[in-house]
């Protein structure tokens, strides 16, 4: 059986992660005035979700044991 990852297929990949990688960039950039006027206090909502998150673990620990 041939082998998953030939030579060709690692170039194909690496080429196409960091051509995409360039062209998230460059839509970001481009779009950077908009993000920060719409999504100014995006990270707060990072923030809550974490918290709550670690809440209901330490409750669920604390009561389930699990």
């Amino acid at each position: 059986m041939d082998t998953l990852f030939t030579p060709g297929r690692i170039w194909f990949t690496v080429l196409f992660a960091c051509g995409f990688v360039l062209v998230l960039i460059f839509a970001y950039r481009k779009d950077l005035k908009i993000h920060r006027k719409h999504f100014r206090n995006a990270w707060l909502v990072l923030f809550f979700v974490l918290l709550f998150l670690a809440l209901f673990m330490f409750l669920k620990r604390k009561f389930i044991g699990v």
